[in-house]
């Protein structure tokens, strides 16, 4: 079980707008009875499951677990997100008929499926919310990419809202994998041996992640989008995900997620206090971070677009590959 300061600190993220997802190591650790009893204190509101290999029987059980969240928060939280088995590859239609067929054998109202932000995940992340299907887009690492996936939104939920679809019903959450970014960067700094590179390393997720944020704010203040939130439309849901401890207090703002392992939450809890939202209007303090970065010889633009079309099918969640915790530099 979590310790009393790992308790404290899910509250007082949940208190600034930031709830708790699990990853799937979170699971496997505990008997059922202690799992039962961390899903009943209701600090924890979703799940994200690795492997494709998952069967629906599985699934099924996970998404009852957290529906009691689900129907308190009148399905706002308590999903569950899953990866496709087998991963259909980078065609959209197939992405889709998968999709389609995971919910129909799971059956539950709490499942999110796994797309990747590649061009054809874009593709079928659109069409699954004209459907109906609730989904979670993995792996941006870009503003860029970010953008292109809330266009699809809008567009997705406007057909929807078309052909009749409930938009309460439709749930969407937006990944962004921070510590990947935060690796691949840090390698580049490690080619230049400067004290200032040294300094600016693991800030380049936390930058681009405030930069994703603020692009959600700014597109989704328009009048369309006005209309499509009276008719019931969510706004897809931020969740940050490979996250190492400083991570936790770097990214605290209003309608996001943390998917965090028991070791980072002990270890924030532990070494980092929340210092309240420091997401809304950090956008230009990002972008010098950003312009930093590429004079240092690292563009994160640039990372983000090599990794991307792998990143979507990662097991989004896990650490892998950030530096370790006692040489970092925070953000």
């Amino acid at each position: 079980m979590i310790t009393h300061a790992a308790s404290e600190l899910l509250e007082c993220l949940a208190a600034e707008g930031v709830v708790a997802w699990m990853t799937g190591d979170v699971r496997g650790s505990l008997t059922k009875r202690e799992f039962g009893r961390l899903i009943d204190s209701g600090k924890w509101f979703g799940e994200t499951l690795r492997h494709h290999a998952e069967s629906p029987s599985l699934i099924r059980r996970a998404c009852d677990d957290f529906r009691k969240t689900y129907e308190e928060t009148g399905a706002r939280d308590g999903y569950v997100s899953v990866p496709l088995r087998p991963h259909p590859g980078d065609d959209a239609q197939a992405l889709v008929d998968a999709a389609r067929s995971m919910r129909r054998e799971v059956g539950r109202p709490n499942l999110l499926v796994q797309l990747p932000a590649t061009d054809a995940g874009i593709d079928a992340y659109q069409e699954c919310l004209t459907r109906g299907i609730g989904v979670n887009s993995t792996g941006i690492l870009s503003v860029e990419r970010y953008r292109r996936v809330l266009d699809a939104h809008l567009t997705g939920t406007e057909r929807a809202l078309e052909d009749g679809v409930r938009l309460h019903d439709i749930t969407a959450v937006t990944s962004l994998p921070v510590g990947i970014l935060d690796a691949e960067v840090n390698r580049e700094l490690d080619l230049c041996s400067s004290a200032e590179a040294v300094a600016n390393k693991n800030r380049a997720g936390t930058a681009v992640a405030r930069l994703v944020y603020r692009q959600r704010e700014t597109h989704l203040s328009g009048d369309w989008w006005r209309v499509l939130r009276t008719a019931g439309a969510r706004p897809p849901r931020l969740m940050w995900t490979d996250l190492r401890a400083w991570h936790v207090p770097a990214l605290v703002g209003w309608n996001t997620a943390q998917a965090v392992s028991p070791s980072v939450l002990e270890s924030a809890a532990a070494r980092h206090c929340l210092r309240g939202d420091n997401l809304l209007n950090t956008h230009l303090r990002a972008s010098r971070t950003v312009r930093t970065l590429k004079s240092l010889g690292s563009d994160p633009e640039l990372v983000a677009r090599s990794l991307e079309p792998h990143c979507g099918t990662h097991r989004h969640g896990e650490n892998t590959g950030a530096v370790p915790e006692n040489s970092v530099q925070r953000p």
